[in-house]
């Protein structure tokens, strides 16, 4: 047996013999978390290229590290960041296993905040394992299993082929966190889609211009993610107070985007992988600022029926969409933008059901819109042709 505590040692092992079995627990922290020489050591990595994208995870090098030091038909494991399954940080990991190995099992471990059901009670992290063998195949079969606890009483089963994968996301690679029937919802939901979005992150950055915030009532109110509620921009922040932006600063965000003078569709960027509705968003009439902690939508990029838009995102079954296929707990414009949204439809119904949440939270701002929310979510499961049965699947009854 032969044991480094860092994968940069094994460029001057003794041996360059290949293993038969690679297994090991990588460290799960952030590069840019080490000392000034230990990341640049990590920089001159070959296997530096498969982590790149996003904030650079330890963990990443390690897949890539497995599968070079191990000889041909040998066998890698390891335990990770459940974050490999779907994140686009990762998805270099994943491209690598499925192309330059065989993929047999992964088990997933989403719980993270039972201390009794999580994996590490000591530490709060939702984690998988994957088992890769060093055998490349056009095509082959594997096997997810999401389970509801460590101890791998109850869960979810999911047979997929790297070609099905390849298919579903051709630019991510997602490993989906389902089972068969959930799996052909999603498959229907991607077949109907005939538009993609293009969101951004709100162009404020809220750290760089803290400083020039003001509470002038006749400066440009910044909406935060705290001021957005589902079909409706409350006036005053639910968390913390509101900000402003000095009017005599506009002209230096005008000069990198015209976006503000748009309507738009403003969202929450952090709503937690575990929450009931993950999309949360509201209307925004220009010209006021959205933060960085939101996302936005708008008219100027986007030929679509921003009202009608709003409806599809804060119904339910993209909720269920996200669910399955994103284990980050910010909603990224990336994420936004790989939903599956029809377009090519009668739109006015759910146009007309929107308008009149809209008009009764305008209103105000605590009427009950849950009948005609309801209403939308059955209209969107009519948009995406769901059969009774996966109807139920996506309620969880």
């Amino acid at each position: 047996m032969v044991f480094f505590t860092n994968h940069t040692q094994l460029f001057s092992r003794p041996s360059k013999q290949g293993f038969d079995i690679v297994i090991g627990n990588p460290p799960y922290g952030e590069l840019r978390d080490l000392d000034e020489q230990q990341q640049n050591d990590n920089k001159k990595s070959p296997y530096f290229k498969y982590a790149q994208g996003g904030r650079v995870n330890l963990f990443q090098f390690f897949y890539p590290l497995a599968l070079d030091i191990a000889r041909n038909d040998a066998v890698v494991s390891f335990i990770v960041q459940n974050s490999f399954l779907a994140e686009e940080t990762t998805k270099a990991n994943r491209e690598l296993l499925l192309d330059q190995g065989t993929i047999r099992l992964i088990d997933s471990f989403p719980e993270r905040y039972d201390v009794n059901k999580r994996v590490f009670k000591s530490v709060t992290m939702s984690v998988c394992i994957c088992i890769v063998s060093k055998t490349i195949s056009n095509d082959y079969s594997f096997t997810i299993n999401i389970w509801d606890d460590k101890h791998k009483n109850s869960g979810k089963t999911l047979s997929i082929k790297k070609t099905e994968i390849k298919a579903l996301y051709p630019d991510s690679y997602i490993f989906p966190s389902c089972d068969q029937k959930s799996l052909c919802i999603l498959i229907k939901m991607k077949n109907k889609s005939d538009f993609n979005i293009r969101a951004s992150a709100g162009e404020i950055d809220m750290t760089k211009y803290r400083p020039y915030f003001t509470q002038n009532n006749n400066d440009v109110r910044i909406i935060t993610g705290s001021n957005i509620s589902t079909y409706f921009i409350a006036e005053k922040a639910e968390f913390g107070k509101n900000f402003l932006f000095p009017t005599s600063m506009m002209s230096s965000i005008l000069r990198k985007t015209t976006i503000i003078n748009s309507d738009r569709i403003v969202m929450q960027r952090i709503t937690g992988v575990n929450a009931k509705q993950r999309f949360i968003g509201g209307l925004l009439q220009a010209p006021l600022l959205c933060a960085n902690s939101t996302n936005y939508i708008s008219k100027s990029t986007n030929d679509i029926d921003l009202i009608y838009l709003l409806g599809i995102l804060n119904a339910n079954l993209l909720t269920f969409f996200d669910k399955l296929t994103n284990t980050n707990p910010n909603i990224t414009a990336k994420v936004i933008g790989n939903l599956p949204i029809v377009k090519k439809v009668r739109q006015q119904p759910i146009i007309d059901l929107v308008s009149t949440i809209l008009r009764k939270k305008k209103q105000n701002p605590q009427a009950d819109t849950l009948v005609e929310e309801n209403a939308m979510n059955e209209l969107v499961y009519k948009l995406y042709d769901l059969s009774d049965e996966e109807i139920a699947i996506v309620k969880g009854e």
